[in-house]
């Protein structure tokens, strides 16, 4: 799946699958047009333009329950970065609008939170 999934990214190719959302709990298809396969703590994310959303969405690759290469091409969006997409969220989570929140720690915890950069706000 992986392989086909980069070749799709390579060649531009829409791709119909059969996907299972556990936010809501159910199974969809979906057409997507890929753009970025990234690995996270060792699960295979796929970042594509999701038709039905209209927007761009993360998908678990390990969700993808089956998948098919269409011979439709997309037209690659040239303002798209994947490292900026990726990097507006926390971690992978990503909300509309960024939000400044405090979070007060222990003393005994608050030098392990110190010598991590969580995010790159």
């Amino acid at each position: 799946m992986l392989i086909d999934l980069h070749q799709a990214i390579l060649n531009r190719q829409r791709v119909w699958m059969r996907y299972y959302s556990a936010n809501r709990g159910v199974v969809s298809e979906r057409v997507v047009y890929p753009y970025h396969l990234h690995n996270f703590q060792g699960d295979w994310f796929l970042i594509a333009f999701d038709t039905f959303r209209s927007d761009f969405r993360l998908f678990l690759v390990g969700r993808i329950q089956e998948m098919k290469l269409l011979k439709e091409k997309f037209t690659w969006d040239e303002n798209f970065s994947a490292e900026d997409w990726i990097g507006s969220g926390f971690q992978l989570h990503a909300g509309e609008e960024a939000e400044d929140v405090q979070i007060w720690f222990s003393p005994n915890k608050s030098q392990f939170i110190r010598e991590r950069k969580w995010h790159p706000s």
